[in-house]
């Protein structure tokens, strides 16, 4: 409104103080003003939200992205890592679910290795009862690939 009232005005004192008024009444006499006003506005309107739309695009797409490359991490087999997220961030809470599944996933994958490490040993000492050598190289073997996959994970 003000900007209208700046270019009205400069017209309205332009006709007061020249020696012929504009002619008709149809209402065009501050028309072009009034558009000029209005295309002003819009432009700082559109420039508002562009730049409230920008805020909210890096809000969002910085904890996404850090997300995004966590779970590739996980899906790598890395389990050593913990996201943190700011307390502003919008996905907060999902950071911190993902990180107590992970948590747990390694506390699994610990208890797991315990087990599997007791087996071990069992086996060891059991190679000296009456195992077949059939059945001790199936243990070995066992035993060897649950080492090996135990491997793929980063504890």
């Amino acid at each position: 409104m003000m900007t209208f009232n700046i270019f009205a005005a400069h017209k309205i004192d332009t006709a007061l103080y020249s020696m012929h008024l504009p002619s008709g009444s149809d209402g065009g006499f501050l028309w072009n003003e009034m558009l000029y006003a209005n295309a002003i506005v819009v432009v700082f309107i559109l420039a508002f939200f562009g730049i409230i739309a920008r805020k909210l695009f890096v809000q969002i797409q910085v904890p996404l992205q850090k997300i995004t490359s966590h779970i590739n991490k996980i899906e790598g087999g890395d389990l050593s890592l913990s996201l943190s997220l700011r307390n502003g961030d919008e996905f907060k809470d999902f950071a911190d679910d993902l990180n107590r599944m992970v948590e747990s996933l390694n506390e699994r994958f610990r208890l797991i290795k315990k087990a599997g490490d007791q087996l071990t040993d069992s086996a060891r000492s059991a190679s000296s009862l009456n195992f077949s050598e059939k059945q001790l190289r199936e243990i070995n073997r066992n035993l060897h690939d649950l080492e090996k996959s135990l491997g793929l994970f980063k504890i």
